[in-house]
């Protein structure tokens, strides 16, 4: 009797709580549709290494409001502080001896930790997408579309283009030849349409706009010294990568038509002006080559990429004439990620324990042997390699465990330190 008694009043508490909430929720408003509390909190997102590489940045909220909040933890997972302020963020240069920061939109040079700071460049608009020269004496970077460059041991500063005012702004993708030469691009997006739709603006609606289209991209090789730019390639195609080899020779180019169904992966030799294509790939759904995963290896020219032309993503290697193609996974399961550690050492990520699963693994190319690094059961995502390519860090969670960051020590990689 007790029971029945209990049971029925919590009844009538549950369907009078959720006749009042929903009266007070009754209207489409976005201020209703998005009613805080909205979530049980947001999970830990990584943002960045420190300049220093010895800790990360996060976003991170565990109190359902918004904004979210900025965190610092060390690597091992020491030293959790919530920033108040922006991190600085900085571009390290290839030696390690000096980092480029954005102060306000005036580049900065000093010490990766912060100290010995002076202003490199500033102007009215910001300057932003600095590129260390190989040699880490020279930076490139972008100012109101235009390319510059600096020589951080005078701090002397020149101008390497000069667009006009309707040209589409140029976009640094590194230094070739000895840091002689620059490769840009460019993207045209002039000839796109308006397309409209309505905007919801309280009771009524507005016509709402916006350009839609395939741009007209290009690469271009310009000399530093004598400011002349030679076009490379330029068309209706969608540009995945254009990663440059560190002797700086080579360019290559990963394209696409704009519905993903074709590729071609090609090699420019700036000694000659030559092209080669070294891989083409098809199909009837869609390429997976967008994230970028087409890469030089490090004091190599040996280049790496994935693709699913087995029917798998797997890792390919070829040498930028086109000969020594060779695919160096192969399996009924696929790679996610991967990343160079040295010339003969690679680092990814792959579904061959189980598709819901994702192990990090080290390949040593010469020999021809992998081993995991990970073992223990679950998914794991949002991989970002340290500058000095000794800690990974990403995403872990398990189908009733939550995601949280861990780093991966590549040097003694025992354990997964949670962060």
């Amino acid at each position: 009797m007790k029971r029945s008694f209990l049971l029925v009043s919590c009844l009538i508490t549950l369907v009078s709580t959720d006749t009042f909430a929903q009266r007070g929720l009754d209207t489409l408003s976005l201020k209703s549709i998005f009613h805080e509390p909205y979530l049980a909190g947001v999970r830990p997102s990584m943002q960045s290494f420190s300049v220093d590489q010895k800790a990360i940045h996060f976003s991170w909220n565990d109190s359902a409001l918004t904004p979210n909040k900025t965190f610092r933890v060390n690597l091992d997972g020491t030293g959790l502080t919530h920033l108040t302020e922006r991190p600085e963020l900085g571009t390290v240069s290839p030696d390690g001896k000096w980092a480029m920061f954005n102060d306000r939109g005036a580049l900065m040079i000093g010490r990766p930790n912060g100290t010995d700071k002076r202003v490199l460049f500033s102007a009215p608009s910001p300057s932003f997408s600095p590129v260390w020269s190989q040699d880490s004496k020279f930076v490139a970077f972008v100012n109101a579309g235009d390319v510059w460059t600096a020589d951080v041991t005078t701090t002397s500063v020149q101008r390497v283009t000069n667009k006009k005012a309707s040209d589409p702004n140029f976009q640094v993708r590194g230094w070739a030849s000895d840091n002689t030469r620059l490769v840009l691009s460019s993207s045209d997006n002039s000839g796109a349409r308006d397309i409209y739709f309505p905007e919801y603006v309280d009771r009524f609606v507005k016509p709402g706009n916006v350009k839609r289209g395939f741009p007209k991209n290009s690469i271009f090789v310009v000399d530093v010294a004598t400011r002349q730019i030679r076009t490379l390639l330029e068309g209706d195609i969608r540009l995945v990568s254009v990663p440059i080899s560190e002797s700086g020779r080579y360019v290559a180019v990963d394209q696409t038509d704009h519905y993903q169904k074709s590729r071609e992966l090609g090699v420019y030799d700036l000694s000659d002006a030559s092209y080669k294509i070294v891989f083409k790939d098809s199909t009837q759904g869609w390429l997976v080559n967008a994230f970028n995963d087409v890469r030089f290896a490090p004091g190599s020219d040996v280049l790496s990429f994935t693709s699913e032309q087995s029917g798998y993503n797997h890792l390919y290697t070829v040498n930028p004439d086109g000969s020594g193609l060779r695919q160096h996974t192969s399996g009924d399961w696929q790679i996610t990620w991967y990343q160079w550690l040295d010339a003969n050492e690679l680092l990814y990520v792959s579904t061959e324990v189980d598709p819901g699963e994702r192990h990090v693994y080290r390949y040593d190319l010469k020999r021809g042997v992998t081993s995991r690094l990970t073992t223990e059961t679950a998914f794991r995502t949002g991989f970002q390699l340290s500058g000095d390519k000794q800690t990974l860090v990403y995403g872990k969670t398990y189908f009733n465990t939550p995601t949280d960051l861990f780093s991966l020590n590549l040097r003694r990689p025992n354990r997964e330190i949670r962060l």
